[in-house]
């Protein structure tokens, strides 16, 4: 999945927690996630990671 991402063009938390709707919807196709991003709420997480980096 980290080799999608970065396919992608993702490479740092901020970048997930800055993801809009349609973003996470196109992400969670891109990645077949099945809906894990929104049900796992990795925008949150993502923030709250990239917020402990600072």
């Amino acid at each position: 999945m980290v080799e999608a991402m970065h396919a992608s063009g993702v490479f740092h938390f901020d970048q997930i927690a800055a993801w809009s709707e349609a973003e996470i919807a196109y992400m969670d196709e891109k990645l077949a996630a099945r809906g894990r991003i929104a049900r796992d709420d990795w925008a949150a997480q993502a923030a709250k990671l990239a917020e402990e980096k600072e």
